[in-house]
């Protein structure tokens, strides 16, 4: 249920370059139930550890979860392992593997906020480069991974070097496709390589309008090819264009978009899913928020609490008894307890820690819906009736701005838990 209320919840604060949605009220809110049916059905793949072949579609299903709102923790706590990523890339050997595929775990991997240039031991990004320069050869020689490629490559933001390159065979491309074969994924996928290349030129004014004219070009042509029901194609080809339109910075006005939308609607399943299968879901799923790839790169990221860690601390308690217990006695406190941790540590943690050291600071707690609360310390319990109640304080007159389980103290400074009656109604 908390993962459901927070696609929701996303649905209607992510940001996108086209301000998201478009249509009715009615219209957002069916997007967002659609949503967390489709994110539903990919987070239990995750968690039921489903074998995924290939196994890049791993990278594909995390990389859409990040874009509906789950952080890299919450992925962690389905039971996945995230680093699991990497398992083809150990058996395989990045040479055996495809670069249509390398730029798929690409984006895995920088929605997990790790590096592509050094994710176990491989350097995804050199990979990348080398394998877009050969192109074509066996095994990539489509457009459309060559776009996809471009696309990766551009969202880690290396390359640059090269994009006028890039932006010149993409634009023949298109002409080609344009005028023959009307692949409208292949033209989809190529507009959303130039316009992360458009949004990330800064100082080649040649390329820039090499750019914007072929997005130009690209973006009308599909706008032509939109069907009476709204659709492009099947769900898979419409979100494909409607993710291209929207990466583009076209309007919705310039294209029946509220009926593309409820047209990829109308071919969801009842188990969440699209067309049955994990890849056209994680393919679709990210339009119904109104995200695109790109999007990635502006997630928010952990904190690399984990480096800071490595440098101890050092944090006292201590406890201060300001009003008497249920019994009438007024606690007599024991003495302040200095602790070394590792920076990060939280407030609870901590505390166990100091019980350890005495047992005055041995401690209760239940949990809530806010985590866990502090119920006794030193066997003095919390009196509701009479509002009394275990209060953190990070020094002798501030409140700790957060609870036990998220509140993390500096070096050198004191956690000190006070029990005292408060004066509210």
């Amino acid at each position: 249920m908390y993962y459901q209320i927070l696609v929701i919840f996303c649905v209607l604060v992510f940001p996108t370059p086209s301000n998201g949605f478009c249509g009715s009220r009615k219209l957002n809110g069916d997007l967002a139930r659609s949503s967390t049916r489709a994110a539903e059905f990919l987070r239990g793949k995750l968690e039921e550890n489903f074998r995924f072949d290939p196994e890049y579609t791993r990278a594909v299903v995390i990389r859409s979860l990040r874009l509906a709102g789950y952080t890299v923790d919450m992925l962690n706590n389905l039971g996945t392992n995230l680093d699991d990523l990497a398992n083809e890339l150990h058996q395989q050997g990045l040479g055996k593997i495809s670069t249509g595929r390398i730029a798929y775990y690409v984006q895995g991997v920088l929605s997990i906020c790790q590096d592509p240039r050094a994710f176990h031991g491989h350097n995804l990004i050199k990979r990348l480069e080398d394998g877009i320069k050969a192109y074509p050869v066996v095994g990539f020689n489509h457009p459309f991974p060559y776009s996809l490629a471009v696309l990766s490559l551009c969202m880690s933001g290396h390359g640059e070097a090269s994009y006028s390159e890039y932006a010149l065979k993409i634009r023949n491309t298109i002409n080609q496709i344009i005028n023959s074969t009307h692949s409208k994924d292949t033209v989809a996928m190529a507009t959303m390589a130039l316009a992360c290349m458009r949004d990330k030129t800064k100082n080649d004014a040649i390329c820039s309008n090499v750019l914007k004219k072929t997005i130009k070009v690209a973006t009308n042509w599909m706008m032509t090819k939109q069907n009476s029901n709204g659709s492009f194609g099947n769900s898979i080809t419409t979100a494909h264009v409607a993710k291209a339109l929207l990466s583009a910075g076209i309007t919705p006005n310039r294209w029946n978009c509220h009926k593309a939308l409820n047209f990829i609607l109308q071919s969801q399943g009842s188990d969440g899913s699209f067309q049955t299968y994990i890849m056209s879901t994680a393919q679709v799923m990210p339009v119904l928020i109104g995200a695109i790839p790109s999007d990635v790169t502006q997630l928010e990221c952990p904190r690399n609490i984990t480096a800071v860690n490595k440098n101890p601390i050092t944090v006292c308690v201590r406890l201060e008894f300001l009003t008497t217990s249920s019994d009438g006695k007024l606690g007599t406190p024991p003495p302040p307890v200095s602790l070394t941790v590792l920076n990060g540590t939280n407030t609870y943690d901590i505390l166990v820690l100091a019980s350890k050291q005495h047992d005055c600071y041995k401690f209760n707690t239940t949990m809530s819906a806010w985590g866990n609360s502090l119920t006794s310390i030193c066997g003095v319990a919390k009196d509701p009736a009479n509002k009394k109640y275990w209060m953190i304080y990070s020094d002798p007159t501030t409140l700790t701005p957060t609870g036990i389980d998220s509140y993390r103290p500096k070096d050198g400074s004191c956690v000190i838990f006070k029990y005292e009656k408060l004066n509210f109604r």
